[in-house]
């Protein structure tokens, strides 16, 4: 029989016991160390090298005028450090990011399993509080698209107010495209205004445009 507990910030319920002021900050760690170690044969499996590659002059199909998946994802792996954390979107993403080496201490964050919408953008903020509590060296990075970023964009006041510094990615594809998929192309609902230029008004607010990156297949 599974009995149900909860483990939140501030309390733990299990079954209809609950247990006020004893939140998973502080029975996770102790939880864990009564774990009992895994000696699976996967530990010891060997795993091929992966190193992302460029492409060379001529490879990529959309030219090198254009940044593309093929280039941009290879690139940002030279653009991590270690102790970074790295917030992934669903979708294009967490693909992408399939394509990036990271170096040693870094962190990966995705919920690629149940494909929430607008997720990253909130986890990017209590990604940056973790960070600093636990003073980390590195940086707190967030992919996102724009359609994503629709959803929860309001999670950046709150990193404002906490005074958060996180670096943006947004790969903007002017709107909710897998949508556009799923119910037509041409349907007005699934357009999203340009994130690019509202983000370039908040400048004065800890946010910076650096430059507009097309998302191109």
């Amino acid at each position: 029989m599974l009995i149900p507990h909860q483990l939140h910030s501030d309390h733990t319920r299990v079954q209809y016991a609950l247990y006020p002021g004893l939140g998973m900050k502080h029975l996770l760690p102790k939880l864990t160390a009564r774990l009992q170690s895994l000696d699976s044969p996967a530990s010891t499996a060997s795993v091929p090298s992966f190193r992302p590659t460029l492409p060379k002059a001529g490879e990529d199909p959309l030219g090198e005028e254009i940044i593309s998946h093929l280039y941009f994802w290879p690139r940002i792996s030279q653009f991590i450090r270690p102790e970074d954390v790295v917030c992934t979107e669903t979708g294009t993403s967490s693909f992408g990011a399939l394509e990036m080496q990271l170096p040693a201490k870094a962190i990966y964050l995705s919920q690629i399993l149940w494909g929430s919408i607008g997720w990253a953008t909130g986890a990017t903020v209590g990604a940056s509080l973790a960070a600093r509590e636990r003073q980390l060296k590195g940086r707190t990075l967030l992919f996102t698209g724009d359609g994503s970023l629709q959803l929860t964009v309001q999670e950046l006041s709150t990193a404002i107010r906490h005074g958060l510094a996180p670096i943006i990615f947004v790969l903007n594809n002017r709107g909710y495209t897998i949508e556009r998929h799923l119910h037509g192309m041409e349907r007005r609902y699934n357009d999203v205004a340009n994130w690019c230029v509202i983000l370039s008004s908040l400048t004065g607010n800890r946010l910076r445009l650096v430059q507009e990156i097309p998302a191109h297949s």
